[in-house]
């Protein structure tokens, strides 16, 4: 199987158990290119389970999620991306 070379240090750990603040500190300015390849990581994952609406949730908020996720410094950022993914996911049933 042939190794994918990564640009970034986005899997030495698991940074997704850790503190936003963690993240913050850890990545300084690229904390929002980690919350962006967490975020793939995690569109990969709907693709693959067919979760057609939580994608489309994800594909047209993306933006606005990483803002949210990144002002959220006491929580997981794991348990922030649910979290607010759940909130959108709200909003949008509750508009229609």
């Amino acid at each position: 199987m042939r190794k994918i070379k990564q640009k970034n240090s986005f899997t030495k750990k698991d940074y997704r158990h850790f503190l936003v603040s963690e993240v913050k500190k850890e990545f300084g300015n690229d904390a929002k290119k980690y919350v962006d390849w967490e975020l793939g990581v995690l569109e990969t994952g709907l693709k693959m389970t067919g979760s057609i609406e939580m994608l489309d949730i994800l594909n047209k908020y993306r933006n606005d999620l990483i803002e949210t996720i990144l002002s959220k410094d006491n929580e997981i950022i794991q348990t922030v991306m649910a979290n607010t993914l759940s909130d959108y996911r709200e909003m949008k049933k509750n508009r229609n």
